[in-house]
């Protein structure tokens, strides 16, 4: 049926149009979803004392026959205590606005406003937090070691952190338990006027924290981590009165295509430890910085890549220092700098490839402050609400949905629940249906849907959702699972490949695989490009990419997959001129090694700052990246892999092979090892680390092959992922998938032509 939730009013027929973009806007509230105020009393008047009924309504919220989703609508709501979250997963807490919904706190100096303590796949959107310069901390992550659930998979968007000590916290060293996060995606939002830091993370399990799209404004440090892990992208930093961020402890670290002005610095790693770090610093414009830009402390390795970095006027201090006690390395490429003698490498540190670096005068550097991505704007689309728990119900309303309100965008709700699937449910081609749950995520194991939208397959041998091309389609908050003798396939998109086509994949989790199904299989596409980020792909073979007829032919392509930030493995693996970048990405294993990579066919793959390790019965001494006549391109650029070995062999010509700034360690009493008998080929290995010796420079450093093989690093102005304000030809695919969990399934996401 049409639902009359506030959104559900039918728009008008739009026009006929020559282009699409599936831009963000948010959908909700729903009927199925908890109304704070009308179901719990909250007055949200910034004088009533809102404190009980919001914690009466996160008490409820999941629980066994209660809503999943908290809704809050505009209004000040008042507190004088902690709220907590206790033990929920696959639970939403989601405001009308930032701008319209306030959490004022009210309580004793140095309290905390929100803390999620053994919860787990959680959803925080859309609300402001105002410490009045009172609170300590406005969102604490925790886990106490005890009990259920281990704190991962949480999603923060659009939301405000102001006027407190910390933002948002994960992890508490030296508490005598393990109070950690990990899994965390934070998105569009703004931390103004925090004391000590926007984004604090303490704790060495306390990582896969990945920072996008938000805005950093007067606080002391924008981000901390005295123990941890996270990346920051797209982000603004502005006026820190300490440095942008500091981390002493944290294992490998990717800084993309942020901005800074007017602060001491933009990234200081303290050290030195024991411990090595890994960063990749790229394409960040820093400007008008008072002290050194870049300093890193640990030890590497480390790259610089296609940063402007302009010190303030009379600061000729050098614009990055590396100064670790222990030797490692250094990658500058394409950087531009403002004083004479900009990087400063203490003595013992070597800096292996240095080239296409510029000096400039600082009157010539004028970058102006990008706008960030806005809050969704509410969705006024018709809306079709699923009102019986089967697959049948759901393709019935995706049907209207095609048939009735083709081009308003149309919106099918699936409430909280287990729907039985007994056939495959199809989106068709040139839909732009969104398909919605009220929470999906990672539901943890195949029998439990508690709080998600679960679709599940019931013997089914084909996929459980197919997604037809050209397909401007939306899934989101939506699970996936299967049951019986015979179990599905999660997700099929097919005919997908067009010119200018896109799809993104943001907070895609595939687990749980029966025999050798891939997390994500990509086949057969010639334009059509991928990007993932946040995403969680595992399974056997992890992520397989396989070029098209044009790349096959030897003809140009577009088509491309880049993985940007995520907890995805163990295998990549392209052929017939597939293309996948990887960055920021960490993957360990304990049960079973299976091959990080075996390229025997053609294609281009890249490995940019990336953590593999194998531990326990997985680690051997058997090589597991293995690279025998591939015609193409395999770059590796400051990788740590812990019981991971490297071999290549062959005597192809067109072999192309860059191993830099990479790490291989022994585990667990298995030495690594690293070795190249091609006779034919350009194999060039260039400041490495074996089993903590430096390892021998091989091969050419010649700039015009090295930039071919930096090349998918450093394509793209937004390096790498698609500029998606942009809008696409109609007949052209512009499909999104996010927050979708899939376990106990055959294969997690397959795309093809």
């Amino acid at each position: 049926m049409v639902s009359n939730s506030p959104n559900s009013q039918v728009a008008p027929a739009l026009s006929t149009t020559t282009s699409f973009s599936n831009i963000d806007e948010f959908m909700g509230p729903f009927s199925s979803w908890a109304n704070l105020k009308t179901l719990y009393g909250a007055k949200g008047d910034g004088i009533t004392d809102d404190t009980q009924a919001i914690q009466n309504a996160l008490n409820d919220l999941g629980k066994s026959g209660k809503p999943s989703v908290l809704y809050l609508g505009a209004g000040t709501y008042k507190i004088t205590q902690t709220l907590n979250l206790t033990q929920a997963r696959n639970v939403s807490i989601i405001g009308a606005s930032p701008d319209s919904v306030n959490i004022s706190w009210a309580g004793s100096t140095g309290g905390t406003m929100l803390n999620f303590q053994n919860s787990a796949s959680t959803a925080l959107e859309r609300i402001s937090f105002n410490g009045n310069n009172i609170a300590g901390t406005g969102l604490s992550l925790q886990w106490n070691g005890q009990g259920n659930y281990f704190p991962s998979t949480h999603h923060i968007s659009d939301d405000v952190f102001q006027n407190m000590q910390f933002g948002i916290t994960g992890g508490a060293l030296g508490k005598g338990y393990q109070d950690t996060a990990s899994e965390v995606s934070i998105e569009r939002s703004k931390f103004i006027n925090d004391s000590s830091a926007g984004v604090y993370l303490d704790d060495w399990n306390t990582v896969d924290w990945w920072i996008r799209d938000s805005l950093f404004q007067n606080n002391y440090n924008g981000v901390s981590c005295d123990a941890g892990g996270f990346h920051v992208y797209n982000s603004v930093f502005l006026n820190s009165k300490d440095g942008d961020i500091y981390a002493a402890n944290n294992g490998y670290m990717g800084l993309r295509n942020n901005y800074s002005s007017g602060s001491p610095y933009f990234y200081y790693g303290d050290g030195p430890t024991s411990a090595n770090l890994i960063s990749d610093i790229q394409n960040n414009a820093i400007l008008n910085s008072s002290g050194t830009a870049i300093t890193i402390l640990n030890p590497g390795p480390a790259s610089l890549l296609g940063n402007t970095i302009q010190n303030a006027s009379g600061n000729t201090k050098p614009a990055v220092y590396f100064g670790a006690n222990v030797a490692n390395n250094v990658t500058a490429i394409g950087n531009t700098f403002t004083v004479a003698n900009p990087i400063n490498i203490k003595s013992g540190t070597s800096s292996y490839l240095n080239f296409n670096n510029t000096t400039v005068s600082g009157s010539t550097i004028n970058i102006a402050q990008p706008t960030l991505a806005a809050t969704p704007q509410q969705s006024h689309s018709p809306v079709i609400e699923v009102t019986s728990f089967t697959g049948s119900a759901i393709q019935n309303a995706i049907n209207q949905a095609v048939q009735q309100y083709s081009g308003q965008r149309p919106i099918v709700h699936l409430r909280s629940g287990a729907y039985a699937v007994s056939s495959t449910i199809v989106i068709p081609a040139n839909s732009d249906v969104r398909l919605l749950g009220d929470t999906g995520n990672k539901p943890f194991n195949p029998t439990s849907t508690s709080g998600s939208s679960t679709l599940t397959g019931n013997n089914l041998a084909g996929p459980v959702l197919e997604i037809d091309g050209p397909s401007h389609a939306v899934v989101q908050n939506i699970a996936i699972n299967s049951t019986g003798s015979t179990l599905s396939q999660g997700i099929l998109v097919k005919g997908a490949d067009q010119p200018s086509g896109r799809i993104l994949m943001d907070q895609v989790i595939t687990n749980g695989y029966a025999n050798s199904g891939a997390g994500l299989n990509v086949q057969g596409l010639d334009y059509t490009v991928i990007d993932g980020i946040n995403d969680q792909f595992q399974g056997a073979q992890g992520v397989n990419v396989i070029g098209g007829a044009r790349a096959q032919s030897g003809l140009s392509t577009t088509a491309r997959v880049s993985l940007v930030g995520g907890f995805t493995g163990p295998s990549f693996n392209v052929d017939k001129g597939g293309n996948l970048l990887v960055e920021d990405n960490w993957y360990e294993n304990g049960v079973t090694r299976y091959p990080v990579l075996n390229l025997t066919g053609s294609g281009y793959l890249t490995l940019d700052n990336v953590k593999l390790a194998f531990t326990g019965s997985a680690a051997a001494s058997t090589p597991n990246m293995n690279v025998n006549n591939f015609t193409g391109r395999l770059t590796i650029n400051g990788g740590l892999f812990s019981g991971v070995s490297l071999k290549i062999t062959g005597s192809n010509p067109a072999t192309n092979v860059l191993a830099n700034n990479s790490l291989f360690n022994a585990q667990n009493g298995y030495s690594a090892s690293i070795s190249n008998s091609a006779s034919k080929g350009q194999i060039s290995l260039q400041g490495n680390w074996l089993n903590g010796q430096k390892y021998s420079n091989l091969g050419s450093t010649n700039s015009t092959w090295l930039n071919s093989m930096f090349s998918q690093i450093l394509q793209g102005t937004n390096n790498p992922l698609v500029d998606r304000s942009t809008a696409v030809p109609t007949g052209a695919t512009d499909l999104v998938l996010q927050g979708i969990g899939m376990e106990n399934i055959t294969s997690g996401v397959s795309i093809t032509n």
